[in-house]
């Protein structure tokens, strides 16, 4: 487990103002997904679902991989705020 000076916070913006109808032309979602596969992700937090992405075929494989993660921290989570 991260002492609190290891825990970092890693705010990904880069799509702010684009569509979420489909990954394909967002590096963001990208990074997001590349750093939860190298199991650099603990926790995902999201306000509302839709702006993460609105395709299931964009979302299946996120849940995939958090829950499929066998590294130190047992999997990433994804928690929607309201």
């Amino acid at each position: 487990m991260s002492t609190p000076s290891e825990l970092k916070i890693h705010i990904i913006d880069t799509d702010l103002g684009l569509t979420a109808a489909s990954a394909h032309h967002r590096e963001g979602f990208k990074e997001l997904l590349s750093q939860v596969t190298l199991e650099q992700v603990g926790i995902i937090l999201l306000i509302d679902v839709t702006r993460l992405s609105r395709n299931c075929s964009d979302w299946y494989p996120l849940l995939d991989l958090c829950g499929g993660s066998s590294g130190a921290s047992g999997g990433c989570q994804v928690f929607i705020m309201h």
